[in-house]
């Protein structure tokens, strides 16, 4: 009996070791060989993480925080890191839809963000959810401390659970977009912030925000009346950075305040009118600007200090249909001599009536002392129905990129609504030499003229 039990226990062995032989032999090739991936460091795979947190767009379905949580459902291993990955974990975009998003969630993002600066933004869907709004300011409040970039779009009587807030030190950038706010809210609530320097705000009403204006050196207006303008600028005498939304109220007389630091200014959405009064009493030597002029470049011709400083323009041409010469168009760049970016608009375009994109081109090909330092030129044609034309001549384009490669040009950049040319050989040489070329044709391309333009330059190119 112990003989058969033996036997038994032997072929059983057998058969256990020949089907554990054949699963070998099926997988032999070891998962780190299928899948490289599994072989990164795990510093380097954390590290891809974070970079996943770039922001989509407006059309990408997924929040920062639902990327965080999908990157924990791949894998144990996946799991793990982005679970010991701090920066998946300390931004959250709250929008506050049908209901509020649960405390104890926040409570669980915030509290794997280990010693990292918070980043918050919290938006209204829905303009009848006021309860869900106040819920959800209620559960980031005891992480104030903690906060490094705050956005809030919200009413102003819904502030309220903030007034609890006594000090931010870590909070470097504030944005308040407020609807129906009463003077005297914003009393307390972010005067003791020793690391802000940039502040966006919209629609607080006239007051004073109790903020540390004088340590500001970035600042954002939307929606405030040309004397309150006037005020705010005079209670931020470091600002660097100004970005100017639409202004209200009568202009005559205006005063500005000395702003001796200033270097970048952005209009977005701003009248002409108010840039032409904005930009003669500015007397520091730009560096950025952003702007809007009508029909043409010629209306550029504005009275700016020290144009020869700039270093990167942003044009907003609106059409108004109305034929004019092509020769001033670019008389009003001749003094830019530090020019190193350009990056020119045409709203309705039609080049029969408006902006006319050859001259520009032939002088940049033909005069080397003309824009002599320029790096970047981008041009986005929005065409207007009527246009049939051929933006520009192919021949002339090419002619300018290679006498401008020779002057220091590396990007060029042309969009439009119609059909483009494709590229001749010698764009296609200058592409293999290191120049960037990027033509795109796209029949919805849309830029709007309130959306605030940062110019950074894309490439560097020392």
């Amino acid at each position: 009996m112990d003989y058969l039990s033996r036997r038994l226990r032997s072929r059983q062995r057998s058969t256990n070791d020949a089907q554990r032989s054949q699963a070998l032999n099926l997988d032999s090739v070891p998962p780190a060989i299928t899948y490289p991936v599994l072989t990164l460091p795990v510093e380097i795979v954390s590290q891809i993480f974070s970079w996943t947190l770039v922001p989509g767009g407006p059309t990408s379905p997924f929040s920062a925080e639902r990327k965080s949580l999908i990157l924990g459902h791949i894998g144990r291993l996946w799991r793990q890191i982005a679970l010991s990955t701090p920066e998946l974990w300390n931004v959250m975009h709250l929008t506050i839809g049908r209901g509020p998003l649960e405390p104890t969630c926040i409570h669980t993002f915030f509290s794997r963000a280990a010693s990292l600066p918070l980043s918050i933004s919290v938006n209204t869907e829905f303009y009848n959810n006021w309860d869900a709004l106040r819920t959800t300011l209620n559960a980031i409040v005891p992480y104030s401390r903690a906060w490094g970039n705050l956005s809030i779009s919200a009413r102003g009587e819904d502030l309220q659970p903030l007034q609890a807030i006594r000090e931010l030190p870590h909070l470097e950038s504030l944005t308040l977009i407020l609807v129906d706010a009463e003077d005297g809210m914003l009393a307390t609530m972010f005067q003791n912030a020793p690391l802000l320097r940039k502040a966006h705000l919209a629609w607080i009403g006239c007051q004073r925000a109790a903020l540390p204006w004088s340590q500001l050196t970035s600042l954002h207006l939307d929606g405030f009346t040309w004397n309150h303008f006037g005020e705010m600028l005079g209670w931020t005498p470091g600002l660097v950075d100004l970005i100017i939304g639409p202004l209200s109220g009568a202009i005559h007389t205006p005063h500005l305040p000395p702003l001796p630091q200033l270097r970048s200014v952005i209009f977005s959405g701003t009248e002409i009118p108010l840039q032409t009064v904005i930009l003669s009493r500015l007397e520091a030597p730009l560096r950025v600007l952003r702007i809007s002029v009508r029909g043409d470049l010629a209306p550029f011709a504005l009275p700016m200090a020290h144009p020869a400083s700039l270093e990167r323009l942003s044009v907003d041409i609106r059409s108004t249909y109305a034929r004019v010469s092509a020769s001033p168009s670019i008389e009003s760049l001749n003094d830019m001599s530090s020019l190193r970016l350009l990056k020119i608009t045409v709203h309705d375009y039609d080049p029969t009536a408006s902006f006319a994109l050859d001259p520009l081109i032939l002088r940049l090909a033909e005069d080397a002392g003309f824009l002599p330092v320029l790096e970047s030129l981008a041009i986005i044609l929005l065409e207007h129905y009527s246009a049939l034309h051929i933006p520009f001549d192919a021949q002339i384009m090419t002619d300018m990129l290679c006498a401008r490669w020779l002057s220091g040009l590396r990007h060029f950049e042309l969009r439009s609504r119609r059909p483009l040319p494709d590229l001749d050989e010698k764009a296609v040489d200058l592409e293999a030499r290191g120049m960037h070329i990027h033509l795109e044709t796209s029949p919805t391309l849309e830029v709007h003229f309130n959306r605030a333009e940062i110019l950074n330059p894309t490439h560097s190119y020392h």
